[in-house]
């Protein structure tokens, strides 16, 4: 019952985004949802570097005593928060330079900076058991601000270069609402005091954090940075395509997230602190069932949907959205694995971070010289690459097992 509420919330979290993207599709042109691609891929990208992988480093320490709770909060919050600001200001440099756009400069800046934190909120939240809280949160600063943004496209008329602002801060205006939610229940529900804070051990953190931030920074150059590449390879409107599916799988991977990830997450957390690599597995594979089922079935109704509604330009390109689905399949295991990983044998995830990496880049990159089927070499790049950090990890995984 818990994971049914935990679906229905991303499920309409996730419906907020789909109508959006529809909404703007129909008023403003798929080069549009394309631009609007690129930027979030931007922020998400940036959101990402900043946490520099310490989350994975301070998890263990969590659900041990009130003094290891308010340790792990205290630095986890402090070194997001001071990486968030140099992070943001080095993402609005580049946002102006790539777009010049200064309106969206400012919001995406705030933006970047709130999300890390909401982020990191969101992971202690998990951590502690709390997958509902977690969920009614992400669904405020995530799908919330969808619905009105929705309804306000309807009420007002906006010019194309002023929509994306409009767009960013109907978003910003979540995100803090967010904050201060979060806030006053970490404060008066989990009574986690910002205290034992040590830049010394933020120092340690950072630097056993390295190869694990490196290796992720690669993972989510793939996945975040797949829009901006494309975009050199083709047109705004193909980009607005390919950013459309990759809504489409973000949905699938939220579904399972909330479905099945966030409610066994301290299981799969114990398991990995145990190393008990059977039980791990057996995670895994209900993962991995759930999240094929459910790729096929979003398939299936997305193509119906494009062609009773005559979205010409989104069912053109249905084999794409096939590739993207089950690469977000081995997105979402992924995640899962690198945990077990990091715990155990954390030197592994660099090494299948490169490969998944040169993998992508070397099918994505045949997509500049054979631009009609750069969509799909794109999605086969993703695909391809995470089912390869996936099963590299597995199986060095397996092998560390039986040797120990």
């Amino acid at each position: 019952m818990m994971g049914l509420w935990g679906v229905l919330l991303r499920i309409t979290t996730l419906g907020g985004k789909f109508i959006l993207m529809l909404l703007l599709t129909k008023f403003y042109g798929v080069s549009t949802v394309g631009i609007y691609g690129i930027i979030i891929s931007i922020i998400s990208f940036s959101i990402y570097i900043a946490g520099l992988e310490v989350y994975t480093l301070l998890v263990k320490y969590y659900n041990v005593s009130k003094r290891s709770d308010s340790f792990a909060f205290a630095n986890q919050v402090t070194f997001s928060f001071s990486s968030s600001i140099l992070i943001a200001s080095l993402a609005g440099l580049y946002i102006h330079s790539y777009l010049a756009a200064a309106s969206i400069i400012l919001p995406s800046v705030f933006l970047i900076i709130f999300e890390v934190l909401l982020q990191e909120f969101h992971r202690i939240l998990l951590a502690k058991g709390k997958a509902n809280i977690a969920n009614i949160i992400l669904f405020i600063r995530n799908g919330l601000w969808c619905y009105c943004a929705c309804f306000n496209l309807f009420m007002m008329e906006l010019k194309d270069n002023d929509v994306i602002t409009f767009l960013l801060y109907m978003w910003l205006v979540c995100d803090v609402f967010s904050f201060i939610f979060v806030l006053s229940y970490f404060r008066t529900r989990l009574n986690m005091k910002f205290k034992y804070f040590s830049i010394k051990k933020i120092k340690f953190l950072a630097i056993e954090s390295g190869s694990v931030f490196i290796s992720s920074i690669f993972i989510r150059a793939i996945v975040s940075l797949d829009k901006v590449i494309l975009s050199y390879f083709t047109s705004l409107s193909v980009v607005g395509v390919y950013t459309f599916y990759t809504n489409i799988g973000n949905a699938l991977q939220g579904l399972i997230d909330a479905g099945v990830i966030s409610y066994k997450f301290r299981d799969i957390l114990n398991s990995s602190r145990l190393a008990n690599f059977k039980d791990f597995i057996q995670y895994c594979k209900e993962i991995i069932i759930k999240s094929i089922s459910s790729s096929f079935f979003i398939f299936i109704l997305s193509i119906l949907f494009f062609k009773v509604f005559q979205y010409k330009e989104y069912y053109s390109y249905k084999l794409g959205l096939f590739i993207l689905l089950v690469g977000a399949v081995f997105q979402t295991l992924s995640a899962v694995i690198k945990q077990y990983a990091v715990i155990n044998n954390k030197g592994l995830v660099l090494n299948a971070g490169i490969i998944a990496l040169a993998l992508f880049l070397c099918i994505a990159g045949v997509g500049g010289f054979w631009t009609s089927y750069s969509l799909y070499l794109m999605s086969l790049g993703i695909m391809v690459s995470m089912f390869t950090y996936c099963f590299y990890l597995y199986m060095r995984l397996k092998k560390y097992e039986k040797k120990y």
